[in-house]
Protein backbone atom coordinates (compact mmCIF):
# COMPACT_ATOMS: atom_id res chain seq x y z
CA UNK A 1 0.00 0.00 0.00
CA UNK A 2 2.86 2.58 1.19
CA UNK A 3 4.48 1.43 -2.58
CA UNK A 4 1.37 2.61 -4.05
CA UNK A 5 0.95 5.85 -2.08
CA UNK A 6 4.80 6.91 -3.70
CA UNK A 7 3.68 5.89 -6.76
CA UNK A 8 0.59 8.51 -6.90
CA UNK A 9 2.56 11.39 -4.90
CA UNK A 10 5.42 10.65 -7.48
CA UNK A 11 3.15 11.15 -10.55
CA UNK A 12 1.35 14.22 -8.76
CA UNK A 13 4.31 15.78 -8.85
CA UNK A 14 5.13 15.04 -12.10
CA UNK A 15 2.08 16.31 -13.69
CA UNK A 16 2.43 19.21 -11.56
CA UNK A 17 5.54 19.74 -13.19
CA UNK A 18 4.49 19.33 -16.23
CA UNK A 19 1.16 21.82 -16.18
CA UNK A 20 3.51 24.54 -14.83
CA UNK A 21 6.12 24.04 -17.38
CA UNK A 22 3.01 24.12 -20.12
CA UNK A 23 1.65 27.38 -18.47
CA UNK A 24 5.18 28.68 -18.51
CA UNK A 25 5.64 27.61 -22.42
CA UNK A 26 2.41 29.22 -23.02
CA UNK A 27 3.33 32.32 -21.86
CA UNK A 28 6.72 32.49 -23.51
CA UNK A 29 5.38 31.80 -26.95
CA UNK A 30 2.23 34.65 -26.49
CA UNK A 31 5.01 36.89 -25.67
CA UNK A 32 6.26 36.75 -28.83
CA UNK A 33 2.80 36.28 -30.71
CA UNK A 34 1.80 39.39 -28.97
CA UNK A 35 3.99 41.57 -30.53
CA UNK A 36 2.58 40.35 -34.06
CA UNK A 37 5.38 37.67 -34.77
CA UNK A 38 5.05 34.15 -35.48
CA UNK A 39 6.71 31.45 -33.11
CA UNK A 40 7.82 28.16 -34.94
CA UNK A 41 8.41 25.32 -32.12
CA UNK A 42 10.31 22.78 -34.31
CA UNK A 43 11.42 24.79 -37.50
CA UNK A 44 13.08 22.77 -40.55
CA UNK A 45 17.02 22.81 -40.97
CA UNK A 46 15.94 24.75 -44.28
CA UNK A 47 15.70 28.09 -42.28
CA UNK A 48 19.30 28.15 -42.53
CA UNK A 49 19.76 28.04 -46.04
CA UNK A 50 21.60 30.39 -47.61
CA UNK A 51 23.96 31.27 -44.67
CA UNK A 52 27.54 29.83 -45.23
CA UNK A 53 29.76 31.63 -43.33
CA UNK A 54 31.73 31.39 -39.94
CA UNK A 55 29.95 30.23 -37.77
CA UNK A 56 27.80 28.83 -40.53
CA UNK A 57 29.36 26.56 -43.63
CA UNK A 58 31.15 24.60 -40.63
CA UNK A 59 30.67 22.01 -38.50
CA UNK A 60 28.62 18.31 -38.31
CA UNK A 61 25.26 17.46 -36.57
CA UNK A 62 24.26 21.27 -37.37
CA UNK A 63 20.36 21.69 -35.91
CA UNK A 64 17.85 24.77 -35.37
CA UNK A 65 15.26 25.03 -33.20
CA UNK A 66 12.59 27.71 -31.89
CA UNK A 67 12.35 30.17 -34.62
CA UNK A 68 10.35 33.74 -34.56
CA UNK A 69 9.50 35.57 -37.71
CA UNK A 70 8.74 38.89 -37.76
CA UNK A 71 9.16 42.53 -38.77
CA UNK A 72 10.20 45.52 -36.37
CA UNK A 73 8.26 48.33 -36.34
CA UNK A 74 9.86 50.49 -39.19
CA UNK A 75 8.75 47.32 -41.21
CA UNK A 76 12.45 45.39 -41.36
CA UNK A 77 11.48 41.70 -42.13
CA UNK A 78 13.92 39.35 -39.68
CA UNK A 79 13.96 35.84 -38.69
CA UNK A 80 15.41 34.86 -35.25
CA UNK A 81 16.20 31.11 -34.36
CA UNK A 82 18.23 28.93 -32.15
CA UNK A 83 21.17 27.28 -34.08
CA UNK A 84 24.06 24.69 -33.18
CA UNK A 85 26.66 22.77 -34.48
CA UNK A 86 29.56 20.27 -33.56
CA UNK A 87 31.73 23.62 -33.89
CA UNK A 88 29.07 26.06 -32.37
CA UNK A 89 27.34 26.67 -29.10
CA UNK A 90 27.44 30.41 -28.83
CA UNK A 91 23.56 30.09 -27.44
CA UNK A 92 20.90 32.81 -27.48
CA UNK A 93 19.66 33.81 -30.73
CA UNK A 94 20.89 33.93 -34.44
CA UNK A 95 18.65 37.02 -36.21
CA UNK A 96 18.53 37.30 -39.87
CA UNK A 97 17.56 40.18 -41.85
CA UNK A 98 17.62 40.34 -46.25
CA UNK A 99 20.23 42.47 -47.30
CA UNK A 100 19.64 44.00 -51.33
CA UNK A 101 22.26 41.65 -52.86
CA UNK A 102 25.06 39.46 -51.64
CA UNK A 103 28.02 41.16 -50.57
CA UNK A 104 31.30 40.14 -49.36
CA UNK A 105 32.28 38.53 -46.48
CA UNK A 106 31.96 40.80 -43.53
CA UNK A 107 32.76 40.42 -39.80
CA UNK A 108 32.38 42.61 -36.34
CA UNK A 109 33.50 40.39 -33.78
CA UNK A 110 33.38 41.55 -29.97
CA UNK A 111 36.81 41.11 -27.77
CA UNK A 112 37.85 38.80 -27.16
CA UNK A 113 35.67 36.87 -28.79
CA UNK A 114 36.74 34.80 -31.89
CA UNK A 115 35.37 34.02 -35.56
CA UNK A 116 36.42 30.74 -35.41
CA UNK A 117 36.72 29.21 -38.99
CA UNK A 118 36.67 32.05 -40.60
CA UNK A 119 39.41 32.90 -43.20
CA UNK A 120 39.17 36.70 -43.61
CA UNK A 121 41.59 39.57 -43.43
CA UNK A 122 41.72 41.48 -40.15
CA UNK A 123 40.49 44.78 -41.28
CA UNK A 124 40.88 46.66 -37.78
CA UNK A 125 41.07 46.50 -34.03
CA UNK A 126 39.52 48.60 -31.29
CA UNK A 127 39.28 48.17 -27.83
CA UNK A 128 35.91 46.42 -28.28
CA UNK A 129 35.95 44.78 -31.57
CA UNK A 130 37.89 43.51 -34.12
CA UNK A 131 36.62 44.15 -38.39
CA UNK A 132 37.17 40.84 -40.29
CA UNK A 133 36.62 40.62 -44.19
CA UNK A 134 37.46 39.54 -47.53
CA UNK A 135 37.42 42.65 -49.09
CA UNK A 136 39.37 45.53 -46.60
CA UNK A 137 37.71 47.98 -48.80
CA UNK A 138 34.89 46.71 -48.17
CA UNK A 139 35.33 46.48 -44.63
CA UNK A 140 36.20 49.81 -44.17
CA UNK A 141 33.00 50.89 -46.21
CA UNK A 142 31.02 48.68 -43.78
CA UNK A 143 31.98 49.97 -40.20
CA UNK A 144 31.61 53.45 -41.56
CA UNK A 145 28.17 53.10 -42.21
CA UNK A 146 27.10 51.10 -39.00
CA UNK A 147 29.49 52.30 -36.58
CA UNK A 148 27.23 55.66 -35.63
CA UNK A 149 24.35 53.01 -35.42
CA UNK A 150 25.90 50.67 -33.12
CA UNK A 151 24.92 52.67 -29.83
CA UNK A 152 21.37 52.25 -30.80
CA UNK A 153 21.92 48.45 -28.99
CA UNK A 154 20.30 48.38 -25.22
CA UNK A 155 23.29 49.17 -22.73
CA UNK A 156 25.22 46.15 -21.55
CA UNK A 157 24.64 44.17 -25.13
CA UNK A 158 27.63 42.46 -27.05
CA UNK A 159 27.37 43.63 -30.51
CA UNK A 160 28.80 40.62 -32.77
CA UNK A 161 27.44 40.88 -36.47
CA UNK A 162 28.25 39.22 -39.95
CA UNK A 163 27.28 40.05 -43.24
CA UNK A 164 26.64 36.45 -44.69
CA UNK A 165 25.74 36.39 -48.44
CA UNK A 166 22.67 38.96 -49.04
CA UNK A 167 21.58 39.18 -45.45
CA UNK A 168 22.60 40.51 -42.25
CA UNK A 169 23.35 38.32 -39.07
CA UNK A 170 23.53 39.03 -35.52
CA UNK A 171 24.82 35.95 -33.07
CA UNK A 172 23.75 35.96 -29.26
CA UNK A 173 20.91 37.72 -29.33
CA UNK A 174 18.41 37.46 -26.41
CA UNK A 175 15.74 34.81 -26.60
CA UNK A 176 13.46 36.22 -24.68
CA UNK A 177 10.18 38.38 -26.34
CA UNK A 178 11.00 41.47 -24.02
CA UNK A 179 14.98 41.12 -25.01
CA UNK A 180 14.40 40.30 -28.88
CA UNK A 181 12.28 43.39 -29.26
CA UNK A 182 14.54 46.31 -28.50
CA UNK A 183 17.60 44.39 -30.06
CA UNK A 184 16.09 43.87 -33.30
CA UNK A 185 14.55 47.16 -33.23
CA UNK A 186 18.30 48.41 -33.20
CA UNK A 187 19.45 46.22 -35.60
CA UNK A 188 17.09 46.99 -37.97
CA UNK A 189 18.62 50.80 -39.02
CA UNK A 190 21.61 48.99 -39.52
CA UNK A 191 20.66 46.55 -42.15
CA UNK A 192 18.05 49.55 -43.66
CA UNK A 193 21.57 51.55 -44.27
CA UNK A 194 23.33 49.12 -45.91
CA UNK A 195 20.65 48.61 -48.13
CA UNK A 196 20.88 52.77 -48.86
CA UNK A 197 24.40 52.78 -48.73
CA UNK A 198 26.44 52.96 -52.03
CA UNK A 199 27.17 49.56 -51.94
CA UNK A 200 26.17 47.91 -54.78
CA UNK A 201 29.97 47.87 -56.42
CA UNK A 202 30.91 44.98 -53.66
CA UNK A 203 29.62 42.17 -54.84
CA UNK A 204 29.53 38.72 -52.73
CA UNK A 205 29.42 35.02 -53.96
CA UNK A 206 26.07 33.32 -55.18
CA UNK A 207 24.71 32.21 -51.87
CA UNK A 208 23.93 28.11 -52.08
CA UNK A 209 20.57 27.40 -52.59
CA UNK A 210 20.64 24.54 -49.38
CA UNK A 211 23.46 23.96 -46.60
CA UNK A 212 26.83 24.48 -47.90
CA UNK A 213 30.61 24.44 -46.75
CA UNK A 214 32.29 27.39 -46.08
CA UNK A 215 34.99 28.31 -48.73
CA UNK A 216 34.21 25.49 -50.99
CA UNK A 217 31.24 26.41 -53.17
CA UNK A 218 30.62 23.05 -54.87
CA UNK A 219 30.48 21.18 -51.63
CA UNK A 220 26.62 20.48 -50.22
CA UNK A 221 25.76 19.19 -46.66
CA UNK A 222 22.62 17.47 -45.76
CA UNK A 223 22.06 16.54 -41.97
CA UNK A 224 20.44 13.57 -43.25
CA UNK A 225 19.70 11.98 -46.31
CA UNK A 226 19.43 8.52 -46.13
CA UNK A 227 19.18 7.81 -50.27
CA UNK A 228 22.92 8.44 -50.53
CA UNK A 229 23.44 5.40 -48.93
CA UNK A 230 22.44 3.77 -52.66
CA UNK A 231 25.45 5.50 -53.95
CA UNK A 232 28.05 4.10 -51.71
CA UNK A 233 29.43 0.57 -50.77
CA UNK A 234 27.84 0.07 -46.95
CA UNK A 235 27.42 -2.80 -44.82
CA UNK A 236 24.21 -4.47 -45.35
CA UNK A 237 21.33 -6.73 -43.18
CA UNK A 238 19.89 -4.96 -39.95
CA UNK A 239 16.82 -1.90 -40.28
CA UNK A 240 16.63 1.47 -39.68
CA UNK A 241 19.52 2.75 -42.11
CA UNK A 242 20.74 6.26 -41.56
CA UNK A 243 22.92 8.57 -43.87
CA UNK A 244 23.98 11.52 -41.53
CA UNK A 245 26.50 13.87 -41.79
CA UNK A 246 26.49 13.76 -45.59
CA UNK A 247 28.88 16.09 -47.78
CA UNK A 248 28.77 15.27 -51.50
CA UNK A 249 30.26 17.25 -54.30
CA UNK A 250 29.09 16.75 -58.09
CA UNK A 251 32.07 18.19 -59.42
CA UNK A 252 34.11 16.60 -62.46
CA UNK A 253 36.71 15.08 -62.52
CA UNK A 254 36.67 13.25 -58.84
CA UNK A 255 33.16 14.15 -57.36
CA UNK A 256 32.95 12.20 -53.37
CA UNK A 257 30.06 11.26 -51.35
CA UNK A 258 31.55 11.41 -47.36
CA UNK A 259 28.72 10.28 -44.92
CA UNK A 260 28.16 8.30 -41.24
CA UNK A 261 26.11 5.38 -41.84
CA UNK A 262 24.05 3.87 -38.78
CA UNK A 263 21.93 1.22 -38.39
CA UNK A 264 20.58 -1.33 -35.92
CA UNK A 265 20.77 -5.31 -35.39
CA UNK A 266 18.85 -7.41 -32.58
CA UNK A 267 20.35 -10.74 -30.98
CA UNK A 268 18.24 -12.56 -28.43
CA UNK A 269 20.31 -13.22 -25.38
CA UNK A 270 19.50 -16.26 -22.93
CA UNK A 271 20.18 -15.90 -19.11
CA UNK A 272 19.24 -17.22 -15.87
CA UNK A 273 15.94 -16.24 -14.16
CA UNK A 274 17.46 -16.60 -10.68
CA UNK A 275 15.29 -19.27 -9.76
CA UNK A 276 17.75 -21.84 -11.74
CA UNK A 277 16.05 -21.41 -15.18
CA UNK A 278 16.44 -19.35 -17.79
CA UNK A 279 14.75 -16.17 -19.66
CA UNK A 280 15.59 -14.68 -23.12
CA UNK A 281 15.61 -11.06 -24.23
CA UNK A 282 16.15 -9.25 -27.33
CA UNK A 283 19.09 -6.72 -27.30
CA UNK A 284 19.44 -4.19 -30.24
CA UNK A 285 22.91 -3.42 -30.81
CA UNK A 286 23.89 0.06 -32.46
CA UNK A 287 26.51 0.62 -35.24
CA UNK A 288 28.00 3.56 -37.25
CA UNK A 289 30.64 3.48 -40.16
CA UNK A 290 32.27 6.62 -41.76
CA UNK A 291 32.16 6.20 -45.70
CA UNK A 292 34.15 8.12 -48.56
CA UNK A 293 34.17 7.44 -51.71
CA UNK A 294 35.54 9.37 -55.07
CA UNK A 295 33.25 8.36 -58.08
CA UNK A 296 35.54 9.36 -60.84
CA UNK A 297 33.60 10.70 -64.11
CA UNK A 298 36.70 8.44 -65.99
CA UNK A 299 37.36 5.09 -66.42
CA UNK A 300 40.24 3.43 -65.12
CA UNK A 301 41.26 0.11 -64.01
CA UNK A 302 41.86 -1.51 -60.73
CA UNK A 303 44.98 -1.10 -58.63
CA UNK A 304 45.59 -0.27 -54.43
CA UNK A 305 48.65 1.47 -53.00
CA UNK A 306 48.83 -0.25 -49.27
CA UNK A 307 45.66 -1.66 -49.01
CA UNK A 308 44.62 -5.21 -48.84
CA UNK A 309 46.26 -8.36 -48.78
CA UNK A 310 44.81 -10.02 -52.02
CA UNK A 311 45.43 -9.52 -55.71
CA UNK A 312 48.28 -9.52 -57.55
CA UNK A 313 51.38 -7.47 -56.00
CA UNK A 314 53.56 -5.64 -58.37
CA UNK A 315 56.96 -4.71 -57.54
CA UNK A 316 59.30 -1.94 -59.86
CA UNK A 317 62.53 -0.91 -60.37
CA UNK A 318 62.84 1.68 -57.49
CA UNK A 319 64.28 -0.15 -54.64
CA UNK A 320 63.17 2.82 -51.99
CA UNK A 321 59.89 2.94 -53.54
CA UNK A 322 58.76 -1.12 -52.83
CA UNK A 323 59.80 -1.25 -49.79
CA UNK A 324 57.51 2.23 -48.66
CA UNK A 325 54.87 1.35 -51.28
CA UNK A 326 52.72 -2.39 -52.04
CA UNK A 327 51.20 -2.23 -55.08
CA UNK A 328 48.35 -4.03 -56.25
CA UNK A 329 47.19 -4.50 -59.72
CA UNK A 330 45.17 -7.31 -62.09
CA UNK A 331 46.96 -5.93 -64.86
CA UNK A 332 50.89 -6.25 -64.21
CA UNK A 333 51.15 -4.04 -67.31
CA UNK A 334 48.71 -1.66 -66.33
CA UNK A 335 50.58 -0.51 -63.10
CA UNK A 336 54.07 -0.35 -64.86
CA UNK A 337 52.46 2.34 -67.35
CA UNK A 338 51.08 4.12 -64.13
CA UNK A 339 54.04 3.59 -62.00
CA UNK A 340 57.16 5.34 -63.72
CA UNK A 341 59.57 6.33 -62.20
CA UNK A 342 58.33 10.35 -61.98
CA UNK A 343 54.75 8.99 -60.45
CA UNK A 344 56.94 6.91 -58.00
CA UNK A 345 58.64 10.32 -57.24
CA UNK A 346 55.43 11.80 -56.91
CA UNK A 347 53.94 9.37 -54.16
CA UNK A 348 57.31 8.85 -51.99
CA UNK A 349 57.07 12.83 -51.89
CA UNK A 350 53.80 13.01 -50.35
CA UNK A 351 53.13 10.26 -48.70
CA UNK A 352 49.29 9.33 -49.40
CA UNK A 353 46.97 7.91 -47.08
CA UNK A 354 45.99 3.96 -48.38
CA UNK A 355 44.26 4.41 -51.46
CA UNK A 356 42.23 1.75 -53.54
CA UNK A 357 40.57 2.33 -57.29
CA UNK A 358 38.19 -0.79 -57.74
CA UNK A 359 38.03 -0.62 -61.61
CA UNK A 360 34.48 -0.24 -61.82
CA UNK A 361 34.41 3.65 -60.90
CA UNK A 362 34.93 4.21 -57.26
CA UNK A 363 38.27 5.02 -55.80
CA UNK A 364 38.84 5.33 -51.63
CA UNK A 365 40.97 6.82 -49.77
CA UNK A 366 42.08 6.50 -45.83
CA UNK A 367 41.09 10.15 -43.93
CA UNK A 368 41.15 11.08 -40.78
CA UNK A 369 37.34 12.59 -41.20
CA UNK A 370 37.46 16.11 -41.50
CA UNK A 371 37.15 18.24 -44.44
CA UNK A 372 41.06 19.26 -44.61
CA UNK A 373 41.57 15.93 -45.26
CA UNK A 374 38.82 15.51 -47.72
CA UNK A 375 41.09 18.73 -49.71
CA UNK A 376 44.61 17.05 -49.04
CA UNK A 377 43.31 13.81 -50.53
CA UNK A 378 41.81 15.58 -53.43
CA UNK A 379 44.77 17.40 -54.75
CA UNK A 380 46.98 14.66 -53.93
CA UNK A 381 44.56 12.75 -56.78
CA UNK A 382 44.57 15.65 -58.92
CA UNK A 383 48.11 15.31 -58.98
CA UNK A 384 48.41 11.57 -59.28
CA UNK A 385 46.02 11.37 -62.49
CA UNK A 386 47.55 13.96 -64.15
CA UNK A 387 51.24 12.18 -63.62
CA UNK A 388 48.82 9.14 -66.30
CA UNK A 389 50.47 9.32 -69.62
CA UNK A 390 48.40 9.67 -72.46
CA UNK A 391 48.55 7.05 -74.03
CA UNK A 392 47.01 5.75 -71.03
CA UNK A 393 44.10 7.60 -71.34
CA UNK A 394 44.02 6.52 -74.80
CA UNK A 395 43.83 3.12 -74.03
CA UNK A 396 41.04 3.28 -72.21
CA UNK A 397 39.35 4.93 -74.66
CA UNK A 398 39.85 8.65 -73.86
CA UNK A 399 41.31 10.32 -76.29
CA UNK A 400 41.76 13.81 -74.56
CA UNK A 401 42.73 13.45 -70.78
CA UNK A 402 40.22 14.18 -68.19
CA UNK A 403 42.47 16.93 -66.13
CA UNK A 404 45.73 18.36 -67.75
CA UNK A 405 49.16 16.48 -67.46
CA UNK A 406 51.14 17.74 -64.85
CA UNK A 407 53.67 19.28 -67.37
CA UNK A 408 50.76 21.42 -68.42
CA UNK A 409 48.99 21.82 -64.83
CA UNK A 410 48.62 25.09 -64.56
CA UNK A 411 49.93 27.77 -61.38
CA UNK A 412 47.17 27.25 -59.35
CA UNK A 413 47.34 23.62 -59.22
CA UNK A 414 50.87 23.09 -58.92
CA UNK A 415 50.82 25.17 -55.62
CA UNK A 416 48.31 22.80 -54.64
CA UNK A 417 50.03 19.78 -54.99
CA UNK A 418 53.06 21.75 -53.79
CA UNK A 419 51.19 22.43 -50.46
CA UNK A 420 50.38 18.79 -49.90
CA UNK A 421 53.99 17.71 -50.48
CA UNK A 422 54.41 19.85 -47.54
CA UNK A 423 51.71 18.48 -45.47
CA UNK A 424 53.08 14.96 -45.67
CA UNK A 425 50.13 12.66 -45.55
CA UNK A 426 50.48 9.65 -43.06
CA UNK A 427 50.45 5.99 -44.88
CA UNK A 428 50.34 2.89 -43.28
CA UNK A 429 51.88 -0.70 -45.11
Amino acid sequence: MEFVIILLVLAGVAITIGVIWYIQRQRYIQAFESLGWTFVNTPSIEIAHGLNMPPFGLGFDRRVDEQVIGTTSRGVPFQAFEYKASNYSLGGFVVAMPLGHSMPEYHLVPTPRERNGSMTLIVQESPTHRTLSTVPEFGHAVDSVIGPLLGGFPAGTVVDLSIDHDQLVAHGAPTDAAGLQPFVEALGPIATALNAAPLSSFVGPERPVELGWYNRPDWIYRVRDDGMLQSVNHTGGGSNHEATNVIFCNTAPLPFVRLTHKWTTTRTVTESDGDGGTRTRTVTDHHSEEIFEYHPTFPFRDFKVNAGWFGGRRTFESEDFNEQFTVRASDPRFAHDIFHPRMMEYLMATRPAPFVHDGQGRLTIDLSGNTASIEAATDFLLGFFARVPNYVWENLGLFTPPLPLYHAVDEGVRTALEQVQQQRMPYRQ
